[in-house]
């Protein structure tokens, strides 16, 4: 796929922990973490990352793997997270060394609380004792952390608290992937696009990637387009909003 080709989501994922939008605070906590683990006495041997859909706490992890030159090891949502499959994808990557031209690993387990008990059998048990016998940083991620059944990997996890974006925050990325596509926006637009997306910055870059499609100039009469997210204010909407 080129680059042409690629989501903007993807083509524009930060390289450097500093690039990811917002969340000071919770990045602070996470380069704490990250820190502890380079110095060789890791303060827990893995961070639980929680929040809403689009805040960063992925991209976070990319980002590490980017700036440490250390190979990702990644299970999301869409594979089997049962013992063995987990077994069979991440137990022997936690102990052995990495491929050549890396420095290190990373380890990351997405949407940990999707996980069923009974679809995924004995799945959690497996992360518990991945966490335990790996030589590298673990990374889960969760939109809520708080179901009974993570109690386990709560008491075993550095806890990191990722929050909703600021409309501010998203407008910034959305106009510096403007300047770089070569694409003309208002500034109305933008923050009717950030408004929609509810501070899923994620939601936001694909909205405006769909409202880029073809054009090199995006006016607010494009934003028909986009139409109405599901439980959100209709695109309209959010235009009488921003122009009142």
């Amino acid at each position: 796929m080129s680059a042409r080709e690629l989501p903007w989501t993807e083509k524009y994922r930060p390289r450097r922990i500093l690039d990811v939008a917002g969340n000071e605070e919770a990045k602070k906590k996470y380069v704490a973490w990250i820190n502890s683990w380079v110095r060789g006495k890791p303060t827990k041997k893995a961070a639980l990352l929680y929040g809403p859909p689009g805040c960063g706490k992925t991209s976070i992890v990319f980002a590490t793997a980017q700036e440490f030159n250390w190979e990702l090891i990644e299970l999301n949502a869409s594979d089997v997270r049962s013992r063995e499959a987990i077994e069979a994808r991440v137990f022997s990557s936690s102990r052995t060394g990495s491929v050549a031209g890396y420095a290190g690993k990373i380890i990351l387990l997405d949407e940990v609380d999707g996980i069923s008990p009974r679809e995924d059998a004995g799945g959690l048990q497996a992360i518990l004792d991945l966490i335990e016998r790996s030589a590298y940083p673990v990374v889960l991620t969760a939109n809520d952390p708080w179901d009974p059944k993570l109690r386990p990997l709560r008491d075993v996890c550095e806890v990191i608290e990722f929050k909703k974006l600021g409309k501010r925050d998203v407008v910034k990325v959305l106009e510096s992937i403007c300047a770089k596509e070569g694409i003309t926006c208002d500034k109305e637009v933008l923050s009717a696009i950030a408004e929609n997306a509810k501070g899923d910055l994620r939601a936001a870059i694909n909205d405006l990637q769909t409202l880029a499609a073809g054009r090199k100039s995006i006016s607010l009469a494009d934003l028909q387009v986009l139409g109405e997210r599901a439980e959100q204010e209709s695109m309209f909407e959010v235009v009488r909003t921003v122009l009142t």
